[in-house]
């Protein structure tokens, strides 16, 4: 008899293992590139502690879609796929018909992580009731920024509200990428053959892949976290002065933003790079010596990949927003002449912090 219930315990302890790791959790981020990378230490944790099967992310597919194979997010979906508006809806109004798309989005996901919607909102009271529709589901909504007064990491801000809501071990501080011990320290993994594609990408801007190569990002998609742009030149033409390879790179928002003389004069300093995805984005960082930029999506970027990442800060507070990585060096420049005037000292302690 005691044989028999000890082959029970294993069979159903077996069964309990089975249906945990083929548990799915979703988190839906609906923010832009930096906002996505910092979600990922939280979804590593869950991944970990809950022995989830699969995580998938509801997001943005231009910024999230390279995660796959290189995060521990193992699928991905269009925010826009998903009827989440109708969720915003007064909740005494709030109906669904039978075999509703919007319940089936939600289908054998749990927990959802959402970033979307406000804790006790209409939103969360529709979104529970919606997924409660097909099945039962850890609802767990976070908000996307942490208050005024928040002074820790925001990854710390969002473990905090976790383990405030569902039943997991209290992190008292996330300081890095050790959170879980076990997994990679870099958020981002780049396969070679990204670090190959990165190089190709490098080369066709004119870049001399003999030297070390140092990409430059001097743009962000608010203005007021732009560091003056006469900083990045500089630095730029002391690198050339000691054999670095300086490679600008432009977004949309840059392209838009600088004067046709401003281009101009970055393009005569050094190769420059427009036009690329995220995914081609990550190659070509993945194939760099080290990072400089602002705070913006790219470093948190080029940060999660674990290279060398020098970030300048000036409005924005890095004790909460600086990137998440193994090898980060975070500036504060002066917020009054931030965007107006270089600043020859902080660009003396920048390259010596790219040169380190």
């Amino acid at each position: 008899m005691r044989d028999n219930h000890n082959i029970l315990d294993i069979i159903q302890a077996r069964a309990d293992i089975a249906r945990e790791i083929s548990r799915t959790a979703m988190i839906i981020q609906p923010g832009a590139l930096g906002d996505s990378i910092l979600t990922l230490p939280l979804a590593r944790y869950l991944k970990d502690n809950l022995r989830l099967g699969s995580v998938i992310m509801l997001g943005h597919l231009d910024y999230i879609a390279m995660f796959i194979s290189r995060t521990c997010i193992d699928k991905v979906r269009a925010i826009e796929s998903t009827d989440l508006h109708r969720l915003f809806a007064d909740y005494k109004d709030f109906d669904l018909e039978d075999a509703d798309p919007l319940i089936y989005a939600f289908d054998n996901c749990s927990p959802i992580i959402s970033f979307l919607g406000e804790p006790d909102s209409d939103f969360e009271k529709n979104l529970i009731y919606t997924v409660n529709c097909s099945h039962s589901a850890d609802v767990i909504i976070l908000p996307l920024k942490p208050p005024a007064d928040y002074d820790k990491h925001i990854t710390d801000f969002y473990f905090e509200k976790l383990t405030a809501q569902c039943d997991l071990p209290v992190l008292s501080s996330v300081e890095g990428p050790e959170i879980t011990g076990n997994q990679p320290a870099n958020l981002l993994t780049a396969p070679q053959s990204d670090i190959t594609a990165g190089r190709s990408i490098l080369k066709t801007s004119g870049a001399d892949l003999t030297r070390p190569i140092i990409t430059i990002a001097p743009g962000s998609g608010d203005l007021k976290k732009c560091w003056h742009l006469s900083n990045f030149i500089a630095i730029a033409k002391e690198l050339i002065d000691n054999d670095y390879q300086p490679v600008f790179m432009l977004g949309p928002a840059e392209l838009e933003r600088f004067s046709p003389a401003s281009l101009e004069t970055i393009r005569e300093t050094a190769p420059t790079i427009s036009g690329l995805s995220i995914t081609e984005l990550t190659q070509a960082v993945s194939a760099s010596s080290a990072y400089l930029g602002n705070d913006s999506g790219t470093s948190h970027l080029a940060a999660a990949l674990g290279i060398k990442t020098i970030t300048i800060f000036g409005p924005t507070n890095p004790d909460i927003y600086r990137p998440f990585g193994t090898d980060v060096t975070v500036i504060k420049a002066d917020i009054d002449t931030f965007t107006s005037a270089p600043d020859k000292d902080l660009q003396n302690q920048i390259l010596t912090a790219i040169q380190n």
